[in-house]
């Protein structure tokens, strides 16, 4: 609720339920008596000005100018109501007051993804972000597995990276493991909550062992020759007398 002065010892009151915004006056003294009070207002709904009056006699303290709404997820704007003058101490004018309100909802689903660099314990992933549904956006979290996962709902398991981010790409280092295949996926969140999650994309690792090149060891990527040209090789078990890519 929203308490504005006006006059001597008269108040606006702007009460937001939720759903719908009621305003209401009070002069503040009993003796106080308007006959035709008047008033205008914006319409967030439709975005034009209206009118409007109600009597208002002697001894009738807080009463209800006009009700606004309902409004629903992703509403909101500023009320701008004038109450014009009256020429009584008791609500005095003209005055004006305001007051932004809003009704968000979490965001919306994330879209856009991609993932790129792939090496032997890195990637690079990347989204887009989604639209917050009029509220005020918090961060995007994502996570990365390496069991098996599908659907729109949080990785089953212990993924093996649970993250936040302000940002709409990540460049994940050294902290996978080489000849892996791994899923992931992201979210957004605002102050209404968390967003659905995305949908899930994969990708492997490159494999690799380790060498030593000038006293440091690194990983070396293992290449065969298929058709007279150098490719990066996958490794592959048999199961079931099919050969199918390995997972680790």
């Amino acid at each position: 609720m929203a308490v504005f002065n006006t006059g001597t010892t008269g108040k606006i009151h702007i009460e937001d339920t939720g759903s719908w915004i009621h305003i209401y006056l009070e002069a503040g003294q009993p003796a106080t008596n308007v006959g035709n009070l008047t008033f205008s207002w914006n319409d967030p709904l439709s975005g034009g000005n209206r009118t409007g009056s109600i009597s208002y006699p002697a001894g009738s303290g807080k009463k209800l100018a006009l009700s606004l709404g309902p409004f629903g997820p992703g509403q909101g704007g500023t009320i701008y109501f004038t109450m014009n003058a009256t020429g009584t101490q008791g609500f005095g004018g003209p005055t004006s007051v305001s007051m932004p309100f809003s009704r968000s909802s979490p965001p919306s689903q994330v879209g856009g993804l991609f993932h790129d660099e792939i090496r032997h314990r890195s990637i690079d992933i990347h989204w887009s972000f989604p639209n917050q549904n009029g509220g005020v956006f918090q961060f995007n979290q994502y996570q990365i597995s390496s069991a098996p996962q599908s659907g729109i709902k949080d990785f089953e398991g212990n993924p093996e990276i649970t993250a936040n981010t302000n940002a709409n790409d990540v460049a994940i280092l050294d902290k996978l493991m080489p000849g892996r295949l791994y899923y992931w996926h992201v979210r957004s969140i605002n102050n209404a909550g968390y967003g659905a999650w995305s949908n899930v994309l994969s990708f492997r690792t490159q494999a690799g062992c380790l060498v030593r090149v000038s006293g440091i060891w690194k990983y070396a990527i293992p290449y065969v020759k298929v058709n007279g040209k150098w490719v990066a090789s996958v490794p592959y078990v048999k199961r079931a007398d099919i050969w199918r890519e390995a997972i680790y």
